[in-house]
């Protein structure tokens, strides 16, 4: 008798909660949209920034506009990894300028 209880009680809290998942889904996609956003805005400024030290990398924006893209028909976990990406190159263009800002022969 109670494993019928159990039985009963478990598919009806799963039926409940499959109804919910349509809202959840898209609050996280409207999270993952956001978190693109962030990401590629912050891919640009730290390019930007690279770019003025003179050590801007070839695909960066290649990265970006591949996010924006891909956000923009709806893939938002390619989108996330490529703004992730091109916010990561940024970075280490950033860490090469700052690590080759006084380059020159040690003698």
């Amino acid at each position: 008798m109670k494993k019928i209880l159990l039985t009963v009680l478990l598919s009806g809290a799963l039926s409940a909660h499959a109804t919910e998942l349509a809202p959840s889904d898209q609050i996280s996609s409207n999270l993952a949209m956001e978190q693109v956003g962030l990401l590629v805005a912050d891919a640009y400024a730290l390019n930007k920034e690279a770019a003025s030290m003179g050590f801007e990398w070839r695909d960066t924006v290649e990265f970006i506009k591949k996010a924006e893209e891909m956000a923009k028909n709806g893939k938002l976990t390619p989108a996330l990894e490529a703004a992730k990406f091109a916010k990561y190159q940024a970075i280490l263009s950033i860490r090469q300028a700052n690590d080759q800002a006084n380059a020159g022969p040690n003698y």
